[in-house]
């Protein structure tokens, strides 16, 4: 099987990614990696733990692994498939931002306080007939 190569030119990290604060730099680095490297035609990234940690410069392979875990118990990952010898996983980077991005404006800042505001404009018109 050949090595696995991204997608594009270059690592992104979309800012709902960068807000999650549970995550370290290193964590949003193995996420975007496991995004850059998926592959169509195995539906994830079927890169091993030595690969990204090669990728993610020489750290332990211990230090990949323990981060998938953490990644996977979040959600943040899933696993596709393992055939005994390849995992496949995949990251839900898509479902976070869309999760992210239908909150409204109240569930991201409820402690601001709403009011129902009350429409009096139609009221005033009546009193003056």
């Amino acid at each position: 099987m050949n090595s696995p190569s991204p997608r594009f030119t270059g690592i992104f990290i979309p800012v709902e990614i960068l807000q999650i604060e549970i995550l370290s730099l290193f964590e949003m680095m193995l996420l975007s990696w496991i995004d850059a490297l998926y592959c169509p035609e195995h539906g994830g990234c079927y890169a091993s733990n030595q690969y990204l940690a090669s990728k993610l410069k020489n750290v332990k392979e211990n230090t990949v692994v323990k981060s998938l875990v953490k990644l996977r118990k979040l959600g943040y990952i899933q696993d596709v498939s393992f055939n005994g010898r390849v995992r496949v996983i995949k990251a839900r980077i898509g479902d976070i931002i869309e999760s992210s991005r239908s909150q409204s404006g109240y569930e991201k800042n409820h402690t601001t306080g709403m009011k129902k505001i009350t429409p009096c404009v139609r009221q005033k018109s009546q009193a003056k007939e």
